[in-house]
C-alpha cells in the first residue's frame, strides 16, 4: 500500500540488565483517508445533502403533477386563460368553486349595475 506511511519509533527502556530498545511501527494514513474525516463527510452528506435533494425532487414532482392536472383537466381542473386566472378581467375562472362563482358573479353584477348607473348620469348631465 503506497498511500500508507510507516514510521518506526524507537523507545528505550531501562531494565535490570541495562538499556533495552524496542521498535514500534506506527502506520499513518494520509489526511484524506482519516476515519474521522470520512465519518464527518458521510454524516454531513446523509443529514444535509440528501434531504435537500429529496426536497428538490418533491417540489418538481408537485409542479409536474399540478401542470398535468390542469393541462388534461383531471379532477375537473382547468384554466380559462392566463389573464382571467390573474383576476384582471371581470370573469370567473372555470376551476372556481360554486360558492366562489356565485359570490363573484353577484359582485360583478353589482359593479356593472353601478357602472351603468354612473354612465346614465353622465349622459343626463351631458344633455343638460
Amino acid at each position: 500500500m503506497a498511500n500508507i506511511t510507516e514510521m518506526a519509533v524507537t523507545a528505550s527502556e531501562l531494565d535490570d540488565e541495562g538499556y533495552k530498545s524496542q521498535t514500534i511501527v506506527v502506520r499513518r494514513e494520509p489526511w484524506w483517508r482519516h476515519p474521522t474525516l470520512i465519518f464527518v463527510l458521510k454524516s454531513t452528506a446523509i443529514n444535509f445533502i440528501l434531504p435537500f435533494i429529496n426536497g428538490v425532487m418533491l417540489g418538481f414532482g408537485e409542479i409536474a403533477a399540478n401542470e398535468l392536472a390542469f393541462r388534461f383537466g383531471w379532477f375537473g381542473l382547468s384554466r380559462a386563460s392566463s389573464v382571467t386566472a390573474l383576476g384582471l378581467r371581470g370573469s370567473v375562472p372555470a376551476s372556481a368553486t360554486a360558492t366562489y362563482k356565485s359570490v363573484t358573479e353577484k359582485e360583478l353584477a353589482a359593479l356593472n349595475k353601478k357602472d351603468d348607473v354612473l354612465a346614465l348620469e353622465k349622459n343626463r348631465n351631458a344633455e343638460l
